[in-house]
């Protein structure tokens, strides 16, 4: 089932690029998505990530339980007092 919709989608793509509706860039692009999406690989363009950025504070109010990232966090700290 897959394949045949992998092989027809593959196909459209390379009509869409030999009519000129698509860039050779895109289309390559495209397709290396594609096969990487197959083999369940990470993405070349996709930069790692650290552990510290994976990690999420919670606010000390347990009613509100508001997630803040670690990037936000010095910012929410600063505004705690005023609000």
């Amino acid at each position: 089932m897959h394949d045949k919709f992998v092989e027809a989608t593959l196909a459209r793509l390379k009509d869409l690029y030999d009519s000129g509706v698509i860039s050779e860039a895109f289309y390559y692009r495209t397709q290396c998505k594609i096969f990487r999406a197959i083999h369940n690989e990470p993405s070349v363009h996709q930069a790692p990530q650290k552990a510290s950025d994976k990690e999420e504070q919670y606010s000390e109010d347990p009613a509100k339980k508001v997630r803040i990232s670690r990037v936000f966090a010095p910012h929410y700290a600063s505004l705690k007092g005023k609000v």
